[in-house]
């Protein structure tokens, strides 16, 4: 229970808070070289041409400089020993802490071009250590480390095994696919960033809390650096430009003579009296940027007191003294600095992963609930059979409750039970058994099944009476735990004497063939047909007629309008055979409605089948054959025939157009991934030649449907979410309902705004009551389509209140949730419900 409780906080916050902290992340790893970025871009500011003639004294510049800018009131001086090395002449700026920087030529105290960026990383400074948002943001931001410290520490403790290897704790594995290979990532990426995370967030929070600064300082043992606020004011120099001069010479001079010439830089302050003047400077080769040493000049008896070198200092007042080098890594030295600014680089990858890993987790609870939606109320509580399930991501629950789908269909009683619920004492009751578990991490049971293996498996029951089968589901990408759980079970029913009905069935990454395999195992035990085939999917060839950019110039990815129309050819599939069938005319009609979708059988461009004939010596006529098949995971044993290799997988678009039209209308933007084009964009955008065929299968959406009444309708799209309510406008502009109202979302009106002459020549006609659109690179303030609700509060309750139903179409990260907040905000949480209810609020989303 406690990992569970755990395991939500993790995922919760790490959703949330994760944004926060990519930003935090990727401001930081800009500030780590601000130094060196700074000095690269204003060569003509740091550096000089040495000259034969000797550098001016630090009291010399300062004569020279105030007599160039006699208002300016100088707080310090500071020379280098590299003869190119510009001088800096600090002097007092109104709001600036540290006051403003001057490059001045060392040699003629000629000030250097000012250094250009500075307000750049200023501003970059703000957002990571307070998002602009001044002591609040420091607060958020605050939170934001302690959150990094909790997500860090749970991370480990929910990663770790019941087996360890350095292995298995550091090495990534990229042989793994899809929701493995994120965790994988996500795991060990994060394993890498331990260090550099509590680093980072025990040193960052000295900056937002004092409370955690005070105890810092305590449990270093020292005294408490109290940061003093910004003073903006100005208080004129009590001594003259002489007295001034005279000391700093004199204080120069008696430096060099007492303590050599053994630096690499080294600055005066402005003597504020007559009877000390304060140095400080830098050792030939510094430990890091902050390794001050500093002395103490008495005029009186031309001496130094108070010398304090960081060198000698112990461990815990370097650190103390240090907070920021120790922060951004370069107390640690150079190598280390590149590293934690990889590590700060890298903090929107867990963001990324998580919500990757989250959304997985929702489909497959989406699909088990539907299983159990199918199977009712028909599972008996006095059954002949048992049923197990113990699952990490739903899948084993899924499977649990087709099973007792097929077995009520077969007019067997069946109950389906949570492993966590079974004990010894159940099995000793039972006769009939099955269990469809899961592995989880290094061939664990899955979490929730944790007390089972605890309480049960520690038992040795005689369950010679006991008759099971057993599906155990896992990944043949982790060989060495493949399906760990499930052996660990089946071994502890044979040792406790229970008789398999048959040989336990592995499944690898949900294969369908291994599935099949448990149905027809189940069948031939029970002696009936339990009617169950892989599912067959129905493709019809389409003719490419038409295919065009329609977004060129974009700060986007570019988008494109794709028209395509049926050839009549049919081709099914079933498992990983494509057949073409014959079919009669009526067969081979397709036909939609607006809302519906399009599934696209994605396929190779001809370059990678080329590069993949010659990789495998194959004929180049036979590579038609390939088009449609995964060309990566290829079988080591594979014996060279297409039909034996795994096939792509589909791509979802929204249909823009009506069948009365007589062709598909798609919009679809064009994805980067990998250093490549993704998968379905790459083939529809790209890669399929406009003179072939593309396989598509179209797919009912009744859950996107206009609902069939003549209540006014509300239109919101983004980006190429315009196409699901183009055919939805199109659908009522025929049926003459005029009151529809469409907001509309994307980057630039120059080139974005995606069919515009139809949907002007709508409002024209007045079809289109209203439209509103947001386009959010167009001002300086960014301004969204949800953004457009709060504007048009009035005018949604109105709609609402008439009847008007709400149709959502697009990304559902950032538009749909934005909408939808922007609609609970309007309408409120209850009106929005009542929505949902009666079917007024549709959303297709992706």
């Amino acid at each position: 229970m406690f990992k569970k409780c755990l395991f939500q906080i993790h995922w919760f916050f790490g959703i949330t808070v994760g944004l926060l902290l990519s930003l935090i992340g990727i401001t930081g790893a800009i500030l780590s070289y601000e130094e060196e970025i700074l000095r690269w871009i204003n060569s003509d500011s740091y550096k000089v041409q040495a000259e034969v003639s000797p550098r001016l004294t630090p009291a010399e510049l300062y004569q020279h400089f105030m007599q160039q800018n006699p208002n300016a009131i100088i707080n310090s001086i500071t020379v280098n020993t590299s003869p190119t090395e510009a001088a800096t002449v600090n002097i007092v700026q109104e709001g600036a802490r540290h006051g403003l920087n001057v490059m001045v030529n060392p040699y003629t105290a000629q000030t250097l071009p000012s250094v250009r960026g500075m307000v750049f990383f200023k501003y970059v400074e703000l957002i990571h250590r307070g998002l602009i948002a001044g002591m609040t943001g420091r607060q958020v931001v605050g939170f934001c480390m302690l959150m990094l410290i909790f997500f860090v520490l749970s991370g480990i403790y929910l990663r770790w095994p019941s087996k360890h290897s350095i292995k298995q704790w550091l090495f990534l594995k990229p042989q793994l696919t899809g929701r493995n290979f994120i965790w994988n990532l996500h795991a060990v990426v994060g394993t890498w960033m331990v260090v550099f995370y509590l680093l980072f967030a025990v040193t960052g929070l000295t900056w937002s809390y004092s409370w955690w600064r005070s105890g810092f300082y305590t449990v270093l043992g020292v005294e408490n650096v109290q940061r003093n606020a910004p003073n903006s004011s100005v208080n004129t120099p009590s001594l003259s430009s002489n007295d001034t001069t005279q000391l700093m010479q004199q204080a120069w001079d008696s430096f060099h003579r007492q303590l050599g010439s053994n630096y690499s830089s080294l600055t005066i302050n402005t003597p504020k009296d007559t009877q000390t003047v304060n140095i400080s400077f830098f050792d030939a080769i510094p430990q890091h940027e902050h390794a001050r040493n500093s002395a103490t000049y008495q005029v009186a008896n031309d001496s130094f007191n108070k010398i304090s070198l960081y060198a000698d200092k112990p461990l815990n007042q370097k650190i103390a003294s240090s907070i920021l080098p120790v922060h951004s890594g370069s107390f640690f030295g150079g190598w280390f600095r590149f590293l934690a600014m990889l590590a700060s680089l890298l903090m929107p990858l867990f963001f990324v992963t998580g919500w990757l890993l989250y959304l997985k987790r929702r489909q497959q609870k989406r699909l088990t609930l539907q299983a159990r939606t199918r199977l009712g109320s028909t599972v008996s509580t006095d059954a002949a059979w048992s049923i197990f399930f113990a699952t990490q991501t739903g899948t084993a629950e899924q499977l649990a409750y087709d099973t007792a789908q097929q077995f009520n269909k077969a007019n067997i009683s069946c109950r389906v039970t949570p492993l966590s619920d079974c004990t010894v004492e159940q099995l000793i009751k039972q006769e009939k058994v099955l269990f469809i578990v899961s592995t989880y991490g290094s061939g664990d049971a899955p979490d929730a099944a944790a007390q089972f293996v605890k309480y049960q498996l520690s038992q040795h029951p005689d369950l010679s009476h006991l008759r099971f089968a057993l599906l155990a589901l896992g990944s043949q990408d982790y060989a060495d735990t493949f399906c760990g759980f499930g052996a660990k079970l089946n071994q502890w029913l044979i040792d406790s004497h229970a008789t398999p009905l048959f040989d336990w069935i592995k499944v690898s990454d949900g294969n369908s063939q291994s599935i099949l395999q448990w149905y027809q195992s189940l069948a031939q035990v029970l002696g009936q047909d339990l009617s169950v085939t892989l599912p067959t999917k129905v493709f019809t060839k389409w003719h490419m007629v038409k295919r065009q950019c329609i977004n060129k110039g974009s700060l986007g990815e570019p988008v494109y309008q794709l028209y395509l129309q049926p050839q009549g050819a049919v081709v099914s599939q079933t498992g990983n055979a494509l057949v073409e069938l014959s079919a009669t005319p009526d067969e081979m009609a397709v036909s939609w409605q607006a809302g519906d979708i399009v599934e696209v059988l994605c396929g190779n461009s001809a370059e990678r089948l080329q590069h993949f004939a010659q990789q495998y010596g194959l004929p180049t006529n036979v590579m038609a054959d390939f088009i449609y098949r995964d060309l990566i995971h290829v079988p080591i044993d594979w014996d060279k025939k297409a039909e034996h290799l795994d096939l792509l997988p589909t791509r979802e678009y929204s249909i823009a157009s009506l069948p009365e039209e007589g062709e598909v209308q798609l919009l679809i933007r064009q994805k980067h991934v990998d250093g490549g084009l993704g998968l379905g964009s790459g083939w529809m955008t790209q890669y399929a030649p406009q003179d072939n065929d593309i396989l598509m299968h179209i797919r009912s959406n009744p859950s996107f449907h206009l609902l069939n009444n003549e209540a006014p309708a509300i239109f919101i799209a983004n980006g190429t979410g315009l196409a699901g309510v183009l055919s939805l406008i199109k659908q009522r502009c025929s049926q003459h309902q005029i009151q529809n109202w469409l907001l509309f979302g994307e980057r630039q009106q120059q080139y974005d705004f995606f069919c515009s002459n139809q949907i002007q020549a709508w409002q024209q006609q007045g079809m289109l009551r209203h439209v509103d659109c947001a386009f959010s690179r167009d001002q300086h303030t960014k301004v969204y389509v949800q953004d457009l609700l709060i504007q048009q509060a009035q005018r949604l309750q109105q709609w609402v209140e008439q009847g008007a139903v709400i149709y959502v179409c697009g990304s559902l990260q950032g538009m749909a949730a934005g909408v939808d907040k922007a609609l609970r905000q309007v309408l409120g949480d209850q009106q929005l419900e009542q929505l949902k209810i009666q079917q007024r609020y549709k959303r297709d989303v992706y």
